[in-house]
C-alpha cells in the first residue's frame, strides 16, 4: 500500500534510484496518488515488489523508459581503518523490511548487508551511493544523526552529522567521488491512469 504518494516518487521506488538518477524529461511528477495492491505472494523475493510496480505503472500510466548512463557525484562506501563496527546478525531470515526508521535521523536494520544499506543512503543523501567495502555477511545496526533541517529537540543537535555518525557509529566512510551512473530517463507517461 502507498497513500498520497508523488508519482515520481512510486518511479524512483519502482526502479530502485534515488531522485538525482531519475530523469522527468522536463515533467513535473508531483501528482500524489495511492496504490492499493495485492502480491501474488505472500512474501515476495527481494526486487519483486518493484518489478509488479513497474509493470503497473508501464500498464497503467503508459509509462516508457530508457537507461543512460551519466557522469554523477556519488559517494563510495567504504571500510575505515580499523574494520567495520557493525554485528554480525543474529537473526536467521531477512525480513520484507529489514530497515526501521522511528524517526528522522534514527535508523535500525536487522540482518542487512553492506549492499542493502547503500540503497538506504543513496535515498537518505539523495546521490547515488556505491559499495566500495568489501565487507559481506549480514549485520545488525543502529544509526543515530543529526537530519538536515531545523533542530527539533535539543538532543539532535548534539547527534553528528550522517558523514560522521557512519564513520564513528558504523565503522564505514563515505567518500566523495564522480564516476558514470545509470540514470531512468522518461520517454513517455499518462499523468492519469487508466481504470481500475
Amino acid at each position: 500500500m502507498m497513500t498520497n504518494m508523488p508519482l515520481g516518487a512510486i518511479i524512483a521506488w519502482a526502479f530502485e534510484v534515488d531522485d538525482g538518477r531519475l530523469d522527468e524529461g522536463g515533467r513535473r511528477l508531483e501528482s500524489r496518488f495511492d496504490v492499493n495492491a495485492v502480491a501474488p505472494a505472500a512474501a515476495p523475493r527481494p526486487g519483486e515488489t518493484q518489478r509488479m510496480m513497474r509493470a503497473l505503472l508501464f500498464e497503467r500510466f503508459g509509462l516508457r523508459v530508457h537507461h543512460e548512463q551519466r557522469e554523477s557525484r556519488i559517494y563510495s562506501l567504504i571500510t575505515e581503518r580499523g574494520g567495520p563496527k557493525v554485528a554480525p546478525s543474529s537473526s536467521a531470515e531477512t525480513g520484507p523490511d529489514p530497515f526501521r526508521m522511528s524517526q528522522p535521523g534514527l535508523l535500525s536494520g536487522t540482518r542487512v548487508t553492506t549492499d542493502m544499506l547503500v540503497k538506504v543512503l543513496s535515498n537518505e543523501l539523495r546521490v547515488p551511493v556505491v559499495n566500495a567495502t568489501g565487507y559481506t555477511g549480514f549485520f545488525d545496526f543502529s544509526l543515530r544523526w543529526r537530519p538536515d533541517g531545523a533542530v527539533s529537540s535539543p538532543s539532535d543537535s548534539e547527534a553528528p552529522s550522517l558523514f560522521t555518525a557512519v564513520r564513528e557509529q558504523l565503522g564505514f566512510r563515505l567518500e566523495p567521488r564522480r564516476a558514470p551512473v545509470d540514470v531512468v530517463v522518461i520517454d513517455a507517461i499518462q499523468l492519469s491512469p487508466t481504470d481500475n
